[in-house]
């Protein structure tokens, strides 16, 4: 009579685990599926990311576009709003006057000028004049 199962070797601790069913062992069938059960699916998702990749960059491509616009249009509000700070810093009557330079404390119109636009435009923590 003969056996499939192939007899384990237990006196030199080496046992084969590989069933014979027909030409390919147990082992090579398992170690197949799992492989097709595998790749198969990873190949599927593989193939429909592929095929939605255009999709993909166009979308990034927008999305980008977007972010771009709008940091671009930040950037123009806070740059319109400084210029405008500028110019009216600037047609202040009191910092024209050399008479107000060089000149720290209170009494001073041109410090209290500064204090103001410092408590009205709620932005600023500092003002400082530089001599021209």
């Amino acid at each position: 009579m003969h056996s499939h199962f192939q007899q384990a070797d237990v006196g030199r601790g080496q046992i084969n685990t590989s069933v014979r069913t027909g030409r390919l062992t147990l082992r090579t069938k398992l170690v197949a599926l799992l492989l097709v059960f595998g790749l198969v699916p990873a190949g599927v998702i593989y193939g429909a990311v592929w095929m939605q990749a255009d999709h993909f960059r166009s979308m990034l491509s927008q999305r980008m576009a977007d972010s771009a616009a709008t940091i671009n249009d930040l950037i123009d509000r806070n740059l319109f709003e400084r210029y405008g700070d500028v110019q009216a810093f600037g047609m202040n009557v009191a910092a024209h006057s050399p008479a107000n330079w060089h000149r720290p404390g209170a009494e001073n119109p041109l410090v209290h000028v500064m204090n103001d636009y410092v408590a009205a435009y709620g932005l600023y923590k500092l003002s400082v004049l530089v001599s021209p």
